[in-house]
């Protein structure tokens, strides 16, 4: 079974990361870090960036 998270953030840009297994610590901050950070860097966002996980 796959896990995807979706990151939202305000202006509703979507980056998809799937995982084959269980999503740990280390392996969710790596996804923020790659993901969620450059995202908000983009739109100018990093105090007002916000995320939802659905599984």
């Amino acid at each position: 079974m796959s896990y995807y998270l979706n990151f939202i953030l305000s202006l509703v840009v979507w980056r998809f990361v799937e995982a084959e297994s269980t999503v740990t610590a280390v392996f969710y901050k790596q996804i923020v870090v790659q993901n969620l950070l450059p995202s908000a860097r983009e739109l100018e966002l990093m105090n007002l960036c916000s995320y939802m996980i659905t599984i």
